[in-house]
């Protein structure tokens, strides 16, 4: 089997990185390198939904994007309105090229939780990426109205911009981005 093993507060868990049958199998390897039980699909046996969520954003932080979108899914099968889930599940989709399922979780975090600068903007990533660049500055500046101090989203409307070849604005917005890095 391959894996690779990440910490969480001095608790090891041995994540697979194999297409197994049950690709959602996480393995809990104990503090001194015992191995401790299964936990699969169904349920977080022995992690709890913080832990499982900070192992996600462990992998997502590693590159290990599969491994991410299993635990934000597990997750959100224990938690279904757990919008930092959802959020984390959504830019992973958008960064594998499944937009359209990264906007469904994407709007119904902004559904829960509408004064996330970061939940909108990438929802604005998701869009401009399925070639929706109106839709995405809709995002971008909503974003920006409730963060105005927001560099990325500055960025990423600037970007935007260029593509609709809307210039002078464009180079506004990434000029702010700039100032504010």
């Amino acid at each position: 089997m391959a894996a690779f093993i990440a910490s969480i507060d001095g608790r090891f868990f041995l994540v697979p990185i194999d297409n197994r049958e049950n690709e959602n199998e996480v393995l809990f390897v104990g503090t001194n390198g015992d191995i401790g039980e299964y936990f699969s699909a169904g349920s977080l046996q022995g992690l709890t939904v913080d832990h499982a969520l900070e192992l996600a954003f462990s992998c997502y932080n590693q590159g290990r994007l599969l491994e991410a979108e299993q635990l934000c899914r597990l997750v959100l099968r224990e938690v279904p309105c757990r919008v930092d889930a959802m959020q984390l599940l959504g830019v992973l989709l958008e960064r594998r090229g499944q937009c359209n399922e990264a906007i469904q979780f994407l709007r119904e975090a902004i559904r829960q939780a509408p004064g996330h600068a970061h939940l909108h903007n990438s929802l604005g990533m998701a869009l401009h990426k399925l070639q929706k660049p109106e839709e995405a500055l809709m995002e971008f500046r909503r974003a920006l109205r409730i963060r105005p101090d927001f560099a990325k989203a500055h960025n990423n409307l600037g970007v935007t911009l260029m593509k609709l070849d809307r210039i002078d604005e464009a180079i506004t917005a990434c000029r702010e981005a700039i100032r504010l890095q």
